[in-house]
């Protein structure tokens, strides 16, 4: 009986069998993704006859992943799991400190770099340093703009780009830190 959390990920490793489908990998991000939405899973083996039952009535066989105490909210959900990310914007490590640990928005001024093609309120992908993905949000500016307004603080954006829409790139509540049950 356990909790999703990186370590086991990496434990079950990728691939897949012959006759499975994914590998464990992907069953075990499956559990996740439905503990994060409040529901428990329980991984059988199924070359096994009775293994069904014998898990269900004696509670042995396989792995059982407890439901997230924090039920992830359906908007957050949205944007972590069904939106695909349509680019990527890398952070520094105070902004992604300011994301993970005291719940801020994504200001321009902790932005590195921006790739790929997106519009505003459209998901992306934000990096850490190492280029690893620690959540996802709807961005508020084109990827055009953060171009130009990446490392700028907010008082800045107007004088770049001759508007101003918003001071955040990703307001909090338009943002999911991955791995978290918000």
């Amino acid at each position: 009986m356990e909790k999703v959390s990186e370590k086991i990920i990496d434990i079950a490793g990728a691939g897949s069998s012959a006759t499975g489908v994914g590998g464990m990998k992907a069953k075990v991000m499956a559990a996740q993704v439905a503990g994060r939405y409040g529901v428990p899973t329980w991984i059988i083996g199924g070359k096994k006859d009775g293994s069904i039952r014998d898990a269900m009535r004696l509670g042995k066989g396989g792995t059982f992943f407890y439901p997230s105490t924090a039920k992830m909210k359906q908007r957050k959900h949205w944007i972590a799991h069904l939106l695909k990310p349509k680019g990527k914007v890398k952070v520094d490590s105070g902004a992604k400190d300011a994301l993970v640990e005291k719940g801020k928005s994504l200001l321009p001024s902790g932005i590195i770099s921006v790739s790929g093609k997106f519009e505003s309120g459209e998901a992306v992908s934000l990096l850490d340093g190492e280029k690893k993905e620690f959540a996802r949000g709807l961005v508020n500016y084109h990827s055009f703009e953060l171009q130009k307004i990446k490392g700028k603080k907010s008082s800045e954006i107007e004088g770049v780009l001759g508007y101003k829409s918003y001071d955040e790139v990703i307001h909090r509540n338009d943002m999911v830190i991955l791995g978290e049950g918000d």
